[in-house]
């Protein structure tokens, strides 16, 4: 190999290195977003049935019982750290409300413990979101635990559409 080609190949490279970099850093200060759908999740007992909202695209509890609960498991990288979670949702009714939470477990009852959770709390006449971010970081341990992303509903009056479970964004951040 002569040498302008050596040179245009090392200019080549130490550009794309310090263009990789710039890209990395100037994606919100290193934080990315996990989107995960309502529509997806399963319901925890055999019995819970749901329903899409065709105007919203959001899902409801559309079954007799007054506390439902439905699970997605997270893939989530090892080693990241989970900042917050922000929770979508559609809520009319100021009786009950719904919920998203991030639940590590370790395949044991007695070894689930919650990450975060974000309520809807009631009496918003609409479609909201709320935000909560953790104090202090979780890091994501992919050996000793699974993670999931449980949406639930607790309304003690009726089965209907004014609670509905909508999306939950993860907010994470690389490993150091």
């Amino acid at each position: 190999m002569n040498k302008i080609v050596k040179f245009s190949l090392l200019v080549f490279l130490v550009f794309s290195i310090n263009l990789v970099q710039a890209v990395n850093k100037s994606f919100d200060n290193g934080r990315y977003y996990l989107k995960v759908g309502a529509l997806g999740a399963v319901p925890d007992a055999s019995s819970y049935q749901h329903t899409m909202d065709p105007v919203t695209r959001c899902v409801y509890h559309s079954g007799t019982e007054a506390t439902a609960s439905y699970l997605i498991n997270l893939h989530l990288p090892d080693g990241h750290k989970i900042i917050g979670l922000n929770y979508e949702f559609y809520d009319s009714d100021s009786a009950g409300y719904t919920a998203a939470k991030i639940i590590q477990s370790d395949g044991t009852i007695t070894g689930s413990s919650m990450v975060v959770a974000v309520l809807s709390q009631g009496s918003y006449f609409g479609y909201s979101s709320e935000y909560e971010e953790l104090m202090t970081p979780h890091i994501v341990d992919n050996s000793r635990y699974q993670y999931l992303l449980q949406f639930y509903r607790i309304n003690p009056t009726a089965q209907d559409d004014d609670l509905q479970m909508c999306q939950a964004r993860v907010v994470l951040e690389p490993a150091q």
